[in-house]
């Protein structure tokens, strides 16, 4: 008996493990339910969308042999590349052997088709195929914009060093006699901007810069007799232009500001506070008259006018000087101030070549509130 029963037994061994899983059914879902020894999808399906959907269970049956088994979950991407593996050890006591694996989706997973293969024992077992979708990422938010910090008020050296953009305005008469001397600044490439009554009465008008260089004006673009402003086309060559403050800039009352005075014939910096008027104090020289007004950033806010009653300066200039001087009458009108830029719709062309006219009083202008400037005469 024995010796028939071994061999006997050694056969069945054999059959028993040479019979491999079959698989009965597998089904994909988002979400398992257990009951019992039972395990359901509820509501099955094959595509998921991230994030509407969050996890993918997979759940397999197959008939097998009560024993021991070593399940293998194998993740594969759309591209085929291996993404996890999972393993499971289990003991089934029936011919029912089930199991089932939950993958958790990610912004960041690749969208497409991708597998579970599992292996049972080393062997392929089972496949189930699902569909990801996962929407592109959204584009950043970008972040706040930082507002710029607030500029720093430059010091005295600094502002002196914007003199290359102040020039001399001269008077000339039909002679080529320089009768008059004023200021003025480059406000733009091939632009100087002065006081209207820098040129009032001149036959010729000359400029001259920094570097010593002298050029004649080629035409007046734009002017204002009675607010006391004119803009000169010449050739500035590399004498930069002044920064003009932004529209929104308002001045304080009781803020100090910076102008160029002339004190013997040489440039100096001068101090000026306002109040609810707008005199320069100190009172500044004749000859700076047409410079500009500068704020402690040193943008121009305003221009250097002059006397208040129009043809002062022209008068004075033809009855009180001798020829060839350009010494201004001691009994002239101290320069008040205008703000800079003019108004635009007050901008009208002029011919190169200006009559004499009386000098228009020296006025304080906002560019949005022309009335208002008007009545500081």
């Amino acid at each position: 008996m024995r010796q028939h029963l071994i061999p006997c037994l050694l056969l069945a061994s054999s059959l028993a493990f040479a019979q491999a899983p079959q698989l009965l059914r597998s089904v994909v879902g988002p979400l398992g339910v257990t009951e019992g020894d039972t395990f359901t999808i509820p509501n099955p399906r094959s595509k998921f969308t991230y994030p509407t959907d969050r996890q993918v269970v997979i759940y397999f049956e197959w008939d097998a042999s009560p024993a021991k088994y070593q399940l293998a979950g194998v993740w594969k991407q759309p591209d085929g590349k291996l993404a996890s593996i999972s393993d499971i050890a289990m003991e089934t006591p029936t011919r029912k052997l089930q199991a089932y694996w939950t993958f958790d989706l990610a912004a960041c997973m690749p969208g497409g088709v991708w597998q579970l293969d599992v292996r049972i024992n080393g062997l392929p077992a089972a496949s189930q195929a699902f569909e990801v979708a996962v929407p592109a990422p959204a584009a950043p938010t970008p972040p706040p914009p930082v507002a710029p910090p607030p500029p720093s008020a430059l010091t005295l050296d600094q502002i002196y060093r914007l003199a290359p953009s102040i020039v001399w305005v001269y008077k000339l008469d039909a002679t080529g006699r320089r009768f008059d001397t004023a200021s003025g600044f480059v406000s733009g490439k091939g632009e100087i901007t002065t006081a209207f009554q820098s040129i009032d009465g001149a036959a010729n008008v000359e400029v001259a810069f920094a570097d010593g260089q002298r050029r004649p004006i080629t035409g007046v673009r734009a002017h204002s007799r009675l607010q006391d402003w004119a803009v000169l086309t010449v050739d500035t060559g590399s004498a930069p232009p002044l920064k003009p403050a932004p529209p929104t800039y308002t001045v304080p009352i009781g803020e100090r500001m910076v102008h160029f005075s002339v004190e013997n014939d040489a440039r100096a910096i001068a101090g000026i506070a306002f109040g609810d008027r707008w005199p320069l104090q100190p009172p500044t020289s004749p000859a700076a008259v047409g410079g500009p007004l500068l704020n402690p950033f040193g943008e121009v806010i305003g221009i250097i006018g002059g006397s208040t009653t129009p043809g002062v300066r022209a008068l004075d200039r033809a009855n009180a000087s001798p020829p060839g001087s350009s010494t201004p009458n001691p009994a002239s009108p101290p320069p008040r101030c205008l703000l800079y830029p003019p108004p635009p719709q007050r901008r009208s062309p002029s011919p190169t070549s200006t009559p004499p006219m009386p000098s228009p009083p020296t006025t304080c202008l906002t560019p949005t509130s022309p009335a208002a400037a008007s009545s500081a005469k």
